[in-house]
């Protein structure tokens, strides 16, 4: 029997039914990863290391746990959900349609900016997937 040795896995200890939810209601209105790391009360750095399948850092050999496949799989489906809702919302402000009707204590009067929404999702839903950093220039191959 071999031990384990190093520091324990951080996903493997906190997430559960109950933060997934949680997770996954934030990002159905449009919320994105920054919400999601601050519910699950991991780092930033750490967070995207899993979700880009680097685990920890220094194991080259890392294989996720059950834990942390099933919380790879729920972001996911959460950028999913968040995109959704934002091409619902771009869509709303250019047809005039409100398509994200099932929102809670959504202000459906309330303002939008065709270009902030657009802004958004060219960032957040870009090729090669977000990294947490923002740029306004889109890069051209």
């Amino acid at each position: 029997m071999t031990k384990e040795s190093g520091r324990p896995r951080i996903i493997d200890q906190l997430w559960n039914d109950e933060l997934k939810k949680k997770v996954l209601e934030g990002y159905a209105i449009g919320l994105g990863d920054t919400e999601a790391i601050c519910t699950i009360g991991i780092g930033k750095e750490k967070f995207y290391q899993l979700m880009n399948g680097r685990g920890q850092k220094g194991y080259e050999d890392y294989e996720p746990s059950e834990k942390e496949i099933l919380f790879m799989d729920t972001i996911k489906e959460g950028r999913l959900q968040a995109q959704k809702f934002l091409e619902r919302e771009v869509l709303a402000e250019a047809t005039g349609i409100q398509y994200n009707k099932d929102v809670v204590n959504r202000d459906v009067g309330a303002k939008r900016s065709a270009a902030m929404l657009i802004y958004t999702m060219n960032n957040r839903f870009r090729k090669g997937g977000f990294d947490g950093s923002w740029n306004n220039k889109q890069e051209i191959e």
